[in-house]
């Protein structure tokens, strides 16, 4: 073999061995990326899981807020009519809550029997 070769041979050797460097850097940069996503993916799972405790809980209390208010209105009801006989109300109506807030408001309707 020549020593022209040889040199052309080294010299493409070189070459492979810098891009496959490169390559490496790459590879290195991209598996960084893909912990950095899977990292953020987890803190969004937690996140929405966090959230979802939240609402179920929020709906939970209206709920038993609204069942609360519907066994007073109908004790109210029975009140009425007790002291009252010739009123005699039916529920036919409640709203929902106004907001998802700590204060909110329903609304009843009444009508007469």
């Amino acid at each position: 073999v020549s020593t022209q070769s040889t040199w052309g041979l080294i010299s493409q050797l070189k070459a492979e061995i810098f891009e496959l460097r490169q390559a490496e850097l790459l590879v290195g940069d991209l598996q960084d990326q893909i912990l950095a996503l899977e990292r953020r993916h987890d803190a969004l799972l937690e996140e929405r899981q966090r959230s979802e405790r939240e609402l179920n809980n929020r709906i939970d209390q209206h709920l038993r807020t609204i069942s609360d208010l519907k066994a007073e209105n109908e004790s109210l009801r029975r009140s009425l009519s007790d002291n009252n006989p010739e009123i005699d109300l039916s529920l036919i109506h409640i709203s929902e809550p106004t907001r998802q807030a700590e204060i909110s408001y329903a609304v009843f309707c009444l009508k007469k029997k």
